[in-house]
């Protein structure tokens, strides 16, 4: 029996940000983005089996050969808005929207939320 597998997956992923300054200690910023999931996957297996029968002169042969691959991959698309606000010297606030288009492997839409404070 011989059985080998092998899992490739590689990712990429490039954003880019836009920074707007408004009054003191505060910050808009828009960040576009993209990127790709890759998945590949392969399995083989092997099985012989051989019997002899030397009384009755008899051969039993068993072969077996399969072979699975599997290839996916997924498209990231993105935007995002975020509203940043110092309140002290080490305290910061940040509010912020982002959409996120998967296309490929599943295509959905997302919408998301979110609070920061640091």
């Amino acid at each position: 029996m011989h059985s080998k597998e092998e899992i490739d997956f590689a990712q990429w992923h490039l954003s880019a940000a836009y920074l707007i300054p408004l009054e003191q200690g505060t910050l808009l910023e828009f960040v576009s983005s993209v990127g790709r999931m890759t998945y590949d996957y392969s399995r083989e297996y092997k099985e012989t089996v051989v019997e002899n029968n030397q009384s009755d002169r008899h051969s039993t042969y068993y072969g077996e050969h399969r072979y699975i691959e599997n290839k996916d991959h997924t498209t990231t698309f993105g935007l995002e808005a975020n509203y940043h606000i110092t309140l002290l010297d080490n305290l910061k606030a940040s509010a912020g929207l982002s959409y996120q288009h998967i296309s490929d492997a599943d295509d959905k839409h997302e919408l998301v939320y979110q609070l920061e404070l640091a």
